[in-house]
């Protein structure tokens, strides 16, 4: 990108090999011909593993960020120097006028959080996905506080959360890719899967912590005819009954 050119820059908690909504919006933008500068999320020094760029197709600049790690960072000393850290792998891949030409795109920082006041110095903007996340207390507000746009997903929340930032709270659609795995699915994998009768009503995460039970009970029980399917690290289903 050159120095007088818009970008976006997008700073992720998810990766490239499984992407999320900043993912995709590096995606959007590479097919609007619109420079960007992707970081994917922070990786520990200690248990370092090599960037996979499964979308490499362009030359946009992607990098993976290192850490001391969250729990460390739990220690005010080492949280100061974690985020200088973090900080100066940023800011070194950027001349001064690159980022000021720069939006800077970001999900919930965590540990890492610090940081936003320094960049806000540095970038142009700064927007706030604020996705799939319904805990509205001080982890959001560290997180939104420094935002010239928090980007609401889904709908259901965007009052919410205009009730605490006001007129720069925005709706933002889903966003949906032409992303495809390279991995292969095994034998044992598709049995599995034609196991699970249809209709299937499928989420990608972990219910757990981030459903509501009791409506997802409720859910069951109406809908009796259809599989209820939810998937992290393992696979499971559950037929409603």
């Amino acid at each position: 990108m050159t120095m007088n050119e818009p970008s976006i820059t997008v700073l992720s908690s998810f990766d490239w090999s499984v992407p999320g909504t900043p993912e995709l919006i590096c995606e959007s933008a590479s097919h609007a011909g619109l420079a960007y500068h992707y970081f994917s999320k922070p990786t520990s020094i200690f248990k370092q593993s090599p960037a996979n760029w499964t979308c490499s197709e362009d030359s946009t600049l992607r990098n993976r960020l290192l850490f001391f790690g969250s729990k460390l960072a739990r220690s005010k000393t080492l949280c100061k120097i974690q985020e200088s850290l973090v900080l100066h792998q940023i800011k070194r891949s950027f001349s001064v006028r690159a980022l000021e030409n720069s939006t800077l795109f970001y999900t919930n920082l965590e540990s890492i959080g610090g940081i936003l006041p320094k960049l806000k110095m540095s970038f142009g903007k700064l927007v706030y996905l604020c996705a799939d996340y319904s805990d509205l207390g001080e982890e959001f507000i560290k997180n939104s506080s420094h935002a010239d746009k928090v980007l609401v997903i889904p709908k259901s929340m965007v009052e919410r959360v205009r009730n605490i930032c006001g007129e720069k709270t925005e709706a933002f659609p889903q966003l949906v890719s032409s992303f495809q795995s390279r991995s292969v699915l095994s034998v044992k994998v598709k049995q599995f899967l034609e196991e699970i009768p249809s209709p299937r009503i499928v989420y990608s995460g972990e219910i757990g912590r981030r459903i509501d039970m009791e409506l997802f009970s409720s859910a069951m029980k109406e809908l009796k005819q259809c599989s209820f399917v939810s998937f992290r690290c393992i696979f499971y289903g559950i037929r409603s009954q």
